[in-house]
């Protein structure tokens, strides 16, 4: 009997030892983006982030970038008996993400069954976006709302944008590369890699890239909340010099013919 409980507390205490090494080898490893913050400045007109990890051999890796949920008000327009086209009045979109952006590997394709079951790509916004009023077409609404994000760059969609390099050690390693536009706002935005296998999400690797203001961009930012006053004084300046620029150039422009 002695003898079964101390074998009982080797084999437990053997399992003990092996779990930290079960438990790594079962995790892909980490995700690495480059670069790993975002300054914008006064030149600042997007910019393309490199995403790297490991995911298993026979699986696949979505990847997505995306910021914080917000409200976004927006007016809906419509016919006024039926002929003049005006502001019918305000919809409402709750918990969207004002940068949402997918890149996935070559074997899922816009159009496969396997992508649209997975639920990662921008439709599956519709499910956690709620619109007010509620009386009106959800469908309709929501499609014309990434209308009019994925037309600004805000929302995007890069199929075959995922890459893979040969296994090592039953791991593939990926890398993936996502451009985000120039709208981009201050704030801290989610790197997700999804890894794929036999049509479901298998796991979830995540991690945060910070994106902030510097020099000019900075400075105005600041005046705004911290000195409206002078913020106003410094804004009519520009606008002014803006456009003794502008006229500046259109003269000389003239004078050349």
């Amino acid at each position: 009997m002695k003898l079964s409980q101390k074998a009982v507390a080797g084999a437990l205490l053997l399992m003990l030892i092996c779990l930290p090494g079960l438990a790594s080898a079962a995790v892909p490893g980490t995700v690495t983006v480059t670069p790993s913050a975002i300054n914008i400045g006064a030149s600042f007109n997007g910019i393309d982030i490199k995403v790297e990890g490991t995911i298993p051999k026979d699986a696949d890796a979505v990847v997505r970038f995306k910021s914080g949920e917000q409200d976004v008000a927006l007016k809906e327009k419509g016919k006024a008996m039926g002929i003049l086209w005006m502001n019918m009045g305000t919809v409402t979109f709750h918990h969207c993400p004002d940068i949402f952006m997918v890149a996935t590997p070559q074997s899922l394709t816009k159009e496969s069954d396997q992508w649209k079951g997975l639920n990662l790509g921008i439709p599956s916004l519709i499910n956690q976006i709620e619109i007010t009023p509620a009386s009106g077409d959800k469908t309709f609404l929501f499609d014309e709302f990434v209308k009019l994000k994925s037309k600004h760059g805000a929302y995007a969609s890069g199929f075959g944008e995922v890459a893979y390099q040969t296994p090592t050690n039953e791991l593939k390693p990926f890398s993936a590369k996502i451009s985000i536009p120039s709208g981009l706002k201050p704030g801290s935005y989610q790197v997700e890699v999804f890894t794929v296998k036999d049509g479901a999400v298998v796991s979830k690797d995540q991690t945060s890239v910070d994106v902030e203001e510097t020099g000019f961009p900075k400075f105005l930012a600041s005046l705004a909340f911290g000195k409206p006053l002078l913020y106003g004084i410094v804004s009519v300046i520009i606008a002014l010099a803006a456009g003794l620029l502008t006229g500046l150039i259109f003269q000389g422009s003239n004078e050349g013919h």
